[in-house]
């Protein structure tokens, strides 16, 4: 008797598709299509648009994909991230503040929250609300998952808020603290970026250049003499610190001091020139003396214009 072997069972192999939206739409030429679209082709659609600074088709792609495919995980904290990033595109920083700040309420535990966390403080600064950048990065220094790149941006950019305050001891401090953790993981740790180093060296300093446009030159004659020395002084510590700022060697901050440093010696000329003039020599009958003595002030001081001729041809052979 013949039998029929009873066939073999087959083993069922099960693939998790994404989900596929449909979704009918009118054309340009009045009639409707059906469009098909997955949390990957929305993601992709927003990231091209995010690079091609589209920022609006961004914002639609990537609302689209966390409305409609709330489920899909992989996507989600990348979306609500790269969304806040088109509106600071948009310089609609507000918005971008809410964005990241969601990121930082539903995935508070992962790293996405960390920088969320910086692009909350990074967007307060652009808005110019200095004091809640300020506090927001010294909240920011209390993390313990902070890398040495991490630490050095959050006291730069808390540094850069307390010296845009004019709080300029605090900045100082902020600043200075940049410089010594640098050297102190300088042999162990290689910086995935040297500019907020730099940022932090070339606003220490701005602080006493920030002091010397503040000096003063006073009457009388040997009051004048007092603050002209004091100006002299500070400005060789400007020109020091800017000069130290230059060796690290970051283009965009070594640029910047090598303008300021030219704009030190055109300043003091400035201040020379329009300095106060006794009043014994304001009066009618000494207008010529004062012509005369405006007259041989200028080519005295006028050594002070040859640096500020110097230092541009380099810097912006630096730039280039």
């Amino acid at each position: 008797k013949n039998e029929v072997a009873a066939p073999t069972a087959v083993p069922v192999e099960e693939i998790q598709m994404e989900p596929v939206k449909l979704h009918a739409v009118k054309g340009a030429d009045g009639v409707q299509h059906v469009e098909t679209y997955d949390a990957t082709e929305l993601f992709d659609r927003g990231g091209a648009a995010l690079s091609e600074k589209r920022y609006d088709d961004a914002i639609t792609a990537y609302e689209r994909l966390l409305k409609e495919f709330p489920n899909e995980a992989k996507y989600i904290k990348a979306a609500i991230y790269n969304e806040g990033l088109a509106y600071q595109g948009k310089k609609d920083y507000p918005a971008a503040i809410a964005k990241f700040q969601r990121l930082m309420d539903q995935f508070s535990w992962t790293s996405d929250a960390k920088d969320a966390q910086f692009q909350i403080g990074a967007s307060y600064a652009e808005m110019g609300n200095w004091p809640a950048s300020a506090a927001l990065f010294a909240q920011i220094l209390e993390r313990k998952d902070l890398t040495p790149d991490d630490k050095i941006e959050a006291l730069a950019r808390r540094g850069f808020a307390q010296f845009q305050l004019k709080d300029f001891e605090d900045a100082e401090r902020t600043f200075k603290s940049v410089v010594w953790f640098f050297q102190a993981v300088d042999k162990e740790e290689r910086l995935q970026t040297d500019f907020f180093l730099a940022l932090a060296k070339y606003h220490l300093s701005e602080i006493p250049h920030a002091l010397l446009r503040a000096a003063p030159l006073r009457l009388p004659e040997k009051q004048m003499m007092v603050d002209l020395e004091e100006k002299c002084r500070i400005l060789l510590v400007t020109q020091r610190a800017h000069i130290d700022a230059m060796k690290l060697g970051n283009p965009q901050w070594a640029s910047a001091s090598g303008y300021q440093v030219a704009s030190l010696y055109a300043e003091l000329y400035q201040a020379l020139v329009h300095a106060p003039v006794p009043p014994e020599l304001t009066t009618q009958e000494n207008a010529a003396k004062l012509d005369v003595s405006s007259a041989a002030l200028r080519p005295r001081i006028r050594v002070l214009l040859a640096p500020s001729l110097q230092w541009p041809a380099p810097t912006l052979l630096l730039i280039e």
